[in-house]
């Protein structure tokens, strides 16, 4: 599955230092409004294995950009079995 780099989901505001630092982290899944691409929801999906956890933990200032941006971030936790409550 193909990554998305943050640099196609958000253009800098203010300070190009925390641009620079950030526009190429990668994030999992955008879901995009049909009509203009602009993005509705960004999917963060991990598993904890070494070298991928969850954005938050990994890149906060990803979550920021994203959270100032005011596209929500979803992130999701991969396990080998859900219950219906996990799935809500």
């Amino acid at each position: 599955m193909n990554k998305i780099s943050v640099k196609s989901l958000i253009e800098p505001v203010g300070s190009k230092d925390l641009f620079t630092r950030i526009k190429n982290k990668l994030v999992d899944i955008v879901v995009v409004e049909v009509n203009t691409l602009k993005p509705v929801i960004v999917i963060d999906i991990y598993d904890n294995n070494p070298g991928d956890s969850s954005l938050e933990v990994d890149a906060p200032l990803v979550v920021k950009a994203l959270h100032m941006a005011k596209i929500p971030l979803v992130s999701i936790k991969v396990k080998t079995d859900y219950t219906e409550e996990d799935i809500k």
